[in-house]
C-alpha cells in the first residue's frame, strides 16, 4: 500500500479533549508522523486555540517537520503554514463588520425566541472568530458533561441553525457536534456564521 500524501484530523474530541491541549503521547505521535507525511488539522476553534492546544505542545519538532503541518482553524476559513520561523496566514476569509453584526444579532434574537439563551452561562455565548461567529449555548467555558446534557440529540442546535440560516442567506450556518456549537461563516468557503450548541457557528 502506498503511503498517504496527507493525513487529516479534527482537533476537539479527536486529538484533544474539547478546548484542551493534546497530551504528550499524541504530541509524540504527531511529531513522528510529521517526519514522513503532511498533516492537516481542521476544527471550528480559533487560531489562538490551535496555537495553545497543538503548536505549543510540539516542542522538539524542527522547521522541516513543522512545514508539513497544515492548520485550518474556524472550519477551514483560515489556513496557516510554517514559514521556517512561525505559523503565518496563507488566507483568512474574514467576515465584514456588517456581516458580523447581522450574524450576532440573528443568533441572539433567534436563540431568545426559541428559549435557548442562557441567563447564567459559563463565559461568553457569542464569539467573533474573525471568519466565523460562534454561538456556545452554555458559554465558552462550559464543562463537557453540561454541553452533552444540554442537547444530546442535536435538536436544539438544528432548530437554531435553521432559524438563523433563514435570516442569513449570504452566509453558511452550521450546527456542529452535539457536544459543541452553532456557527455562521463565509459562504465563499461558504461565508460562515459557523455553530454547535449553535455557532454561525453554534455550540453549548
Amino acid at each position: 500500500m502506498n503511503a498517504p500524501a496527507l493525513v487529516a484530523f479534527d482537533l476537539d474530541d479527536t486529538l484533544a479533549p474539547s478546548k484542551g491541549v493534546i497530551d504528550p503521547r499524541i504530541a509524540d505521535l504527531l511529531r513522528a508522523l510529521l517526519r514522513t507525511v503532511d498533516v492537516a488539522i481542521i476544527s471550528g476553534g480559533n487560531e489562538a486555540q490551535f496555537r495553545s492546544q497543538v503548536v505549543a505542545r510540539l516542542g522538539g519538532a524542527d522547521a522541516t517537520a513543522l512545514a508539513r503541518l497544515h492548520l485550518l482553524p474556524t472550519c477551514g476559513t483560515r489556513y496557516l503554514r510554517h514559514d521556517g520561523t512561525d505559523f503565518t496566514s496563507v488566507y483568512a476569509h474574514d467576515l465584514s463588520d456588517d456581516e458580523k453584526q447581522v450574524a450576532l444579532t440573528a443568533l441572539r434574537e433567534e436563540a431568545e425566541r426559541l428559549g435557548l439563551w442562557e441567563a447564567e452561562p459559563w463565559g461568553e455565548i457569542l464569539e467573533d472568530r474573525g471568519s466565523q461567529i460562534t454561538f456556545s449555548a452554555l458559554g465558552q467555558r462550559a464543562p463537557r458533561e453540561a454541553k452533552h446534557e444540554w442537547d444530546p440529540t442535536g435538536s436544539k442546535r438544528g432548530a437554531l441553525r435553521d432559524a438563523v440560516a433563514a435570516r442569513l442567506p449570504g452566509l453558511e450556518v452550521r450546527s456542529g457536534d452535539p457536544r459543541r456549537s452553532t456557527s455562521p461563516r463565509p459562504a465563499s468557503t461558504r461565508r460562515s456564521a459557523c455553530g454547535s450548541s449553535p455557532r454561525t457557528r453554534g455550540s453549548p
